[in-house]
Formats: structure tokens, sequence, C-alpha cells
């Protein structure tokens, strides 16, 4: 998300300095206010796109506006943000050619209402995004993963991983092939608190009907516990119970789900599970991390975001989600 410091000087000093939603001048707008609005990240490229097509679908259905926003690493000083909303920034004239004509111009031909802005922030790409969030109270943030190039989407990956080491809610990557909400989703379950969010967060932006697979990959054992005799089937009935007792909790109302034990590597099975189901959306949380990997946000979030043909929904660890909570 880079080239667009030049690209300033071309929007008027009223976009410039309007900071303050436009529908927040208007009784009507402010009525129209009742929900947090969900965060997209963009900066014009055929994902950001994908991401913004499946932003609206979400927040048309949950009665939500979206905060659009393009970060500016490069800068070398220090500066405050613009905020511009739809209706100013449709009336601007920016060329094609620059970065931010072409996030102009996909934002007004993808979101058709004017309950929309966008923010050009300046800073670390996953800290300023979180910190936007933070300050809306987005439920989501949303963004865009490349699936074709493959330098594009190594990049893309390490981008959103950026994004999710700073996040404190759940972030979804959206495969740049994505035109409409799945209606498919394989999630990775080892009842944390992280991944049942992850389950009903996914639960809920799929398109109806719905179908969550609930995948439990069963751990490798180098302790004695593996010796026990019947351990494998203690463990099995166990983990079942609690896989039938999940997927009660999340269906219902268009929405059905299965639960399912694997064995293997997490971020293979689910990879490969994904594509014998046909899933639009794999989901997960950190808390499936050894400590190591949620000092450096893991190794599962990140296979899955390299490797996935699909979408991608990771919830944040335990400890972020009950701060946020509690900030509430």
């Amino acid at each position: 998300m880079s080239g667009i410091v030049p690209e300033l000087g071309e929007v008027t000093s009223t976009a410039r300095t309007e900071l303050v939603d436009p529908l927040g001048r208007s009784t009507v707008g402010a009525e129209r206010e009742v929900r947090s609005p969900i965060l997209v990240a963009t900066d014009g490229s055929r994902a950001s796109g994908a991401a913004l097509r499946i932003a609206a679908a979400l927040a048309a259905r949950q009665g939500r506006r979206i905060e659009a926003v393009v970060v500016e690493e490069t800068f070398p000083i220090t500066r405050d943000g613009v905020s511009i909303g739809a209706e100013t920034l449709r009336q601007e004239r920016l060329p094609d050619a620059t970065q931010l004509g072409r996030v102009r111009r996909q934002l007004c031909a993808i979101l058709e209402a004017d309950t929309w802005n966008l923010h050009v922030e300046f800073g670390r790409v996953g800290p300023t995004i979180a910190e936007l969030a933070r300050v809306h109270r987005s439920p989501l943030i949303v963004m865009g993963l490349s699936r074709h190039h493959p330098a594009r989407r190594l990049l893309g990956s390490e981008t959103a991983v950026r994004v999710l080491r700073s996040a404190k809610v759940p972030v979804l990557a959206v495969a740049s092939t994505a035109r409409e909400l799945p209606h498919v989703a394989v999630i990775a379950v080892d009842f944390s608190m992280a991944s049942v969010v992850a389950a009903k967060a996914a639960r809920d932006l799929l398109a109806r009907p719905a179908t969550l697979h609930l995948i439990h990959v069963r751990p490798t054992l180098r302790t004695a516990v593996a010796d026990i005799e019947g351990w494998d089937e203690i463990y099995d009935a166990g983990v079942a119970a609690k896989l039938d007792k999940l997927a009660r909790d999340v269906s219902g109302n268009g929405v059905i789900a299965y639960g399912r034990i694997v064995s293997g590597k997490i971020a293979e099975s689910l990879l490969r599970i994904a594509g014998d189901v046909r899933a639009g959306l794999i989901a997960c949380g950190t808390d499936s991390l050894n400590t190591l990997e949620r000092l450096i946000l893991g190794r599962i979030p990140a296979q899955l975001l390299r490797g996935a043909e699909c979408s991608v929904l990771v919830a944040p660890c335990a400890r972020t989600l009950e701060t946020q909570e509690e900030s509430r």
C-alpha cells in the first residue's frame, strides 16, 4: 500500500479537511448509525475489490456501514491521516494511474450507497489498521488476499499476518476470486475461546444455506499417555461429544454443522479438507499455537494464508478477546 503521498495534492481542500462522517451532519443519517462499521483495508488491487464486495454484502445483511482504509508506509515523516466521505470522494477527479485514483474508482464502483468513508493513514500497516478498527469499534477487519501471482500472494499473506499480529478482532482475508459470500466453511477447532469465536464468526458471514465443517486435528502424543490402553477411544469419544455440542450451538437458521476428527498436520489437514468439500472459507483461532508461535502470530494462520485457495478468517487469542470485551 504505497505511492499515496504524491497523490494527496490531487485531493481538494474540502476532501482533505473532511474529518467527520458526512452522515453525522444529518439527523436522518445519525438515526441510521446503529451498528459499528466493518473496516476494509484496500489498495485498489483486484484482491481489494473482492474484499470490498464481500464486505459490502456483509454490511448490507447486518445493517452496517463500511470504513475503508489505505495505509502509506513509506512517508518519512509522521503525519495525521485524512478521512474523506463518500459524497465528497465521488466528486473528486483523480487520475486512474495513481493508487489513490484506483482506490477511489474501485470504492465508487463497488459501494453504491454513500454510507462509507475512506481513510488515508500513515504508519505501519498492522498497528495502523488495528488502531482504526479499535477507534471505530469494528467487529471485523476485511482485506484482500491474492492467489494467482506467487509474489503478490506472498506479499498479501505477509500483510495479512502483520495486521493479525496487532488486531483485536477477527480478520477476514478474502481470496481475489471471491465474488459472493461463501456457503461452505472449514473450521479448525481446538475448543479454545478463539476457535469458538472463529466458528461463530464464520457462521455469521456464510450465505444461506450454509455448511460448517468443524475439524479437530488430533495431536500426535509423544508421552506415556499415548501408551495407555484404550486411550485413542477415550480421547475420540470426549472430543466427539464436545464437537457435537459446538455443532448444535452454531447450527440453525439455515446453517448445518458437522464435527469431524482427523489426524495429521493441522494446516495440511485443513487445506486438504477445504479442497475436498469445496469450501469458500477456512477459519481458525490463534490459541491452537504454542507459546513461541503466539509471539510471532504462529505457523498455522500463516500457512493457511499462504496455501489456501479460498478466503481465510482468523480470530485473535483469548487474552485479546477478553481485553476487547472488558473495554466495551
